[in-house]
């Protein structure tokens, strides 16, 4: 439809520029003629050949000189949009990626999220002005659903980290198909994926090689990063302790980010779940680790039943999340929790066995 408009636009241009040249041709015969007829007919003939040919030497000159320059014009126009586009999409991302390299959210990192969000309104593409919108929106959810208060911000569990990491490609993405690139063959999809790898190789690593990460007073740190009232500390530490109970072998690691439990009868020492967060009704928040066996997957959300749960596809296979409700609200969510947990196990030794 754009390229039909642009089309009738120059075709008009075109004709009324040819309809100017006949007008003129006209108004040279009639007025040349009063001179030629005094002269001999040859000359009067080639005279007037020599008048028309002038005049549609000129009048195409000038058309296409009019054309050059409203094509130049487009251009500068253009060079101008695109440069503005990337400021602005470079000012977007810079504050997404700062959100996500702290693993911190703050009001004021929000704040200058929507600053940035409405300058880009003005000359962004769509798809990038509602990529951008979506991010905020989330961080605004993570904020919203946070019980801490203070100045200091809300810390990104595992789960949180990576929500944003997607939603920060898709940003990254609309902006530059925005951009219009000559020859771009990116594909994001395939991008996000191996993404995922490099996050989930990034969590490793620091598990391994940042032990000063680990939180030495244990869960009373974890509890003050994340201001927890004194009834959440406590079901957390009444949900860990039951955990324990059902599954000795298990050993429960605190940082920053998350409760994370591994195995010892596993000689891989596997994570095998992790508690993210607690929410203001009690329910805590956890993600089991990635296997390769979708059918080992389906079958643990199903021993879920009917609490809230999720797969996800990740780089090293199918992973788990779940939402587990306070005992007074749905009892017995927790048994299925521990199920799952000891499956979990038995599989990774399993896994030790094969190997």
């Amino acid at each position: 439809m754009k390229n039909q408009k642009r089309f009738a636009h120059i075709l008009g241009g075109s004709t009324s520029s040819l309809a100017g040249v006949a007008l003129i041709a006209i108004f040279a015969f009639f007025g040349f003629r009063s001179i030629l007829t005094g002269l001999s007919q040859n000359i009067a003939i080639e005279a007037t050949i020599a008048a028309f040919g002038a005049l549609f030497v000129l009048l195409p000159t000038k058309f296409l000189m009019e054309q050059e320059s409203e094509s130049r014009l487009k251009g500068e126009k253009r060079s101008v949009v695109f440069r503005s586009n990337l400021d602005d999409y470079k000012s977007v991302a810079t504050e997404i990626i700062q959100v996500l390299r702290d693993r911190k959210l703050t009001t004021n990192e929000l704040s200058l999220l929507r600053q940035n969000h409405a300058f880009m309104v003005l000359l962004g593409s769509t798809k990038a002005i509602e990529a951008s919108r979506a991010f905020i929106i989330k961080c605004q959810e993570i904020m919203d659903g946070s019980d801490a208060d203070n100045e200091d911000g809300v810390l990104l569990d595992a789960q949180q980290e990576q929500d944003l990491w997607d939603l920060a490609l898709e940003f990254l993405g609309a902006a530059r198909e925005g951009l219009k690139l000559a020859e771009d063959d990116f594909v994001l999809e395939s991008e996000k994926s191996a993404f995922r790898a490099v996050n989930a190789n990034q969590l490793e690593i620091e598990e391994k090689f940042i032990p000063r990460q680990e939180l030495i007073e244990g869960l009373d740190d974890w509890a003050k990063l994340r201001s927890l009232e004194a009834l959440q500390k406590k079901t957390i530490k009444k949900f860990i302790d039951t955990l324990q109970k059902k599954n000795a072998s298990l050993k429960e690691k605190y940082t920053r980010s998350a409760i994370s439990f591994r195995d010892l009868d596993s000689k891989k020492e596997k994570r095998i779940l992790y508690i993210n967060s607690i929410n203001k009704n009690n329910e805590i928040k956890i993600s089991f680790a990635a296997v390769k066996d979708q059918s080992f997957i389906s079958k643990a959300k199903q021993d879920l039943g009917e609490l809230i749960s999720r797969t996800d596809a990740r780089a090293d296979g199918w992973g788990l999340s779940v939402t587990v409700p306070e005992e007074s609200v749905s009892p017995g969510a927790s048994e299925k929790i521990f199920l799952v947990a000891k499956n979990y196990a038995l599989f990774f030794q399993q896994e030790d066995k094969q190997s």
